[in-house]
């Protein structure tokens, strides 16, 4: 880890650190919108997740502490999923349906409710005490109370300085749910240049909202979910987005619509391995250059010896499971397209943002960050760049 990166990782963990002593005030009568999107939990509301013993769900408390505002949330959501034709069809085609359910099907058919950590007829039980078998497949661990205090800046600046973020917690949503970043921690061959993008290489390790929790208990989302638009009233709704959430930085996160109608469209784009194209490495479907400069395509590749898989090959994840190598599973897979912004308005800078008329700077709900500013008082991570994955879920 470089000197720059470990400086990162630092300031984010002691900018939580340093504000616990500092004098609050309420919240309440505010109109801004840091104030007003988080989901409250005013009437002592506990989850009923069978694996989950009187542990409150969403945001208990949020106030003001000077330029910052303090969330105190247990990172348990509480919502109940309708199972889509769209979350059925996924279910029943994982590559391992057979094994994965107990009936080699799932329990559930299109139209039914689900609670968060109901039964869907999985055979796991993610590491959950007995009984609580059938709401995720094959994953890190079971979800638990995190007790969480956080601090979000509330008036988030860019500055010049460049660092790399941590995997883990980089921001919340309005229910105080951890969103986390692109990456999984995991390249091919274990060998640091093809990073695995976590919405690819986790998707059948997720549960139906694209949610599971990491080997700490963090429940926590990096990629699709049906959690915000269920929450926020906004399936099946073309209208402009609201505010789901804030990065750790202080940006708000919005969701996949910029006005009535008009989704956001990010710049990044994916690579063409075929070997007459700009990005590709003179074999047809090779992975065995990288970009010198992924925001200019026209500066080329240079060779390295540490080779990817073929993009027409098949790759295995680290719970067995098997996708395809098409370019855009990986982080080196990516390179931004300056052009792009000019087709119009909803489409966004290197940062995977865009300025709102009301609501100032604002990211979106289906990128995802990987690389950051630090904050002219170095204490807190603020975002520059990001990458879209497939869905609409960003951070």
């Amino acid at each position: 880890m470089s000197s720059v990166k470990a400086t990162c990782f630092a300031m984010l963990v002691l900018a939580a650190a340093q504000r616990t002593t500092t004098a609050t005030t309420a919240c309440d009568n505010e109109t801004s919108v840091y104030c007003t999107t988080w989901i409250m939990n005013t009437g002592d509301e506990y989850s009923t997740a069978p694996f989950l013993d009187n542990v409150l769900t969403d945001v208990q408390a949020i106030e003001v502490d000077r330029d910052y505002l303090r969330i105190l949330a247990s990172g348990i959501p509480k919502f109940t999923t309708v199972i889509s034709n769209e979350i059925f069809e996924f279910l029943e085609s994982r590559p391992k349906a057979s094994s994965d359910f107990e009936d080699g099907v799932p329990s559930v058919s299109v139209g039914d409710l689900v609670e968060w950590g109901g039964d869907v007829g999985y055979t796991g039980k993610q590491g959950c005490a007995a009984g609580s078998s059938g709401y995720w497949p094959t994953g890190p661990s079971c979800p638990s109370d995190q007790n969480l205090t956080a601090y979000i800046p509330m008036q988030p600046t860019f500055t010049e300085s460049v660092c790399y973020q941590p995997l883990g917690n980089i921001g919340l949503f309005s229910n105080g749910v951890a969103v986390y970043g692109l990456l999984d921690g995991t390249s091919y061959n274990s060998e640091g240049t093809w990073n695995s993008l976590a919405p690819k290489f986790e998707i059948y390790d997720v549960d139906i909202n694209g949610g599971h929790a990491q080997t700490s208990g963090q429940y926590h989302i990096h990629a699709t979910t049906n959690m915000m638009p269920a929450l926020k009233g906004e399936n099946n709704s073309d209208a402009k987005s609201s505010v789901w959430g804030f990065a750790a930085d202080g940006f708000p996160i919005l969701g996949p619509y910029i006005s009535d109608g008009v989704k956001a469209q990010s710049c990044w784009k994916a690579r063409n391995y075929y070997n007459d194209s700009l990005g590709g490495c003179g074999t047809e479907g090779e992975r065995s250059c990288l970009l010198v400069d992924i925001f200019d395509l026209s500066q080329g590749t240079a060779p390295t010896s540490l080779v990817g898989p073929n993009v027409q090959d098949n790759v295995t994840t680290q719970s067995g499971n098997t996708i395809s190598g098409e370019s855009g599973i990986y982080l080196e897979d990516f390179y931004y397209d300056a052009a792009c912004t000019a087709q119009g308005d909803e489409y966004l800078d290197e940062h995977n943002g865009r300025m709102d008329d009301e609501l100032g700077y604002l990211v979106f709900k289906y990128v995802f960050i990987f690389r950051a500013y630090i904050s002219p008082n170095n204490e807190a991570i603020a975002v520059i760049q990001a990458f879209r994955v497939t869905g609409n879920l960003r951070i």
